[in-house]
């Protein structure tokens, strides 16, 4: 997650390898002794007290503290004059009621949030949460849903960031995929009853879209979506940048207008249009691409893909049309979606935040 604008801290993830350390003693440098990580106590009983870790010395090269920058200026001021912390321990497998040996498991925390004198309800840590991985190597992980599971974990964080702008501590008390879950679906029920009532309004349509909460319906991996982007005589109605900075290039068009013919369940002419329109775009950043790159700062553009929204799936009404509809699709010239085919992807996708995050 971005830090505050005046931490010291830059934005992005951050990977440290002490692993010739032992995690107590890592995380207590990190956190001043007000994070712990308890002994399992092999070998002794179910009811063996479990004694907070005594304080090690701090490790050389760590870079710390991880605490709320609204805590740590308190604290300097002394407005704070005491600290809460926390102290975790690994599961244990019990066996005629002696601890017999660690269970290999990934524990999720999330920072405990106090109500600070002086300062109002903050997260503790600087992070919002943490994986400790307890014998990683014995646990049986698919790497496919591994990579598939720390995706949708990154669409969860995006989507509340991009709903809510910041992490409060309200919503850092909760999990993120189930806030996400629930803000896709409000955004998809918001989008169908604008559908209904103001379908025929590109406009409307297109402000609705230009929210940053409303990015997802255009697509689910966007980095940066940018609104009507001048291409020489021509305007984009979107230019998305993708996680992976590919590009799309989007073109909408009114909920009302149909992509095939009643009659004859041909392409209509709005339809040819929007195409016509998503060309001379890639053919005007195909011929002028370095002008696109520096001077319009579209950083690595390239070949961008294509996209069309535009119709109701309800119009595309005859088994012509539905043959013709799933075939054009698969020629994978541009992206084609009615807005009922974005409402459904990120219905989906809310469902599957919500299964794959159990």
């Amino acid at each position: 997650m971005p830090p505050p604008k005046d931490s010291e801290h830059k934005e992005g993830f951050y990977v440290y390898d002490d692993s010739k350390y032992d995690l107590n003693s890592i995380c207590q440098s990190l956190h001043l002794h007000r994070l712990k990580v308890a002994p399992p106590m092999l070998g002794q009983g179910r009811d063996a007290f479990n004694p907070i870790p005594p304080d090690t010395e701090p490790l050389p090269g760590l870079s710390g503290p991880f605490f709320h920058d609204d805590i740590r200026r308190a604290a300097v001021e002394g407005k704070i004059s005491t600290l809460q912390g926390m102290t975790i321990s690994p599961l244990i497998n019990m066996r005629d009621g002696v601890r017999e040996r660690v269970l290999p498991h990934r524990l999720k925390i999330w920072s405990p949030v106090f109500e600070f004198p002086g300062v109002g309800p903050r997260r503790l840590y600087y992070w919002t949460h943490a994986d400790f991985w307890w014998l990683p190597e014995h646990l049986n992980l698919d790497p496919e849903r591994a990579t598939e599971v720390a995706h949708y974990d990154f669409v969860a964080l995006h989507t509340v960031l991009a709903a809510n702008s910041m992490l409060t501590p309200q919503i850092a008390q909760n999990g993120m995929p189930d806030i996400a879950s629930r803000k896709l679906e409000e955004i998809c029920n918001e989008f169908s009853l604008l559908l209904e009532e103001d379908g025929d309004n590109e406009e409307i349509i297109h402000q609705f879209l230009h929210k940053a909460e409303s990015h997802i319906l255009l697509d689910s991996d966007y980095k940066e979506v940018l609104s009507k982007v001048q291409l020489g005589k021509y305007v984009s109605d979107f230019v998305v940048r993708r996680a992976d900075d590919s590009y799309k290039l989007v073109e909408i068009e009114s909920a009302m207008k149909r992509i095939f013919t009643k009659s004859k369940s041909e392409p209509s002419k709005e339809f040819n249009h929007a195409c016509q329109q998503v060309r001379d775009w890639q053919h005007y950043i195909r011929e002028l691409v370095h002008h696109v790159r520096d001077v319009q700062k579209l950083t690595r553009i390239y070949e961008p893909k294509g996209m069309i929204m535009m119709g109701r799936s309800a119009d595309i009404d005859s088994n012509e049309a539905r043959q013709r509809w799933r075939a054009m699709k698969a020629e994978n010239k541009f992206k084609l979606n009615t807005y009922d085919d974005a409402i459904e992807r990120v219905q989906n996708l809310a469902t599957k935040l919500r299964n794959l995050m159990k």
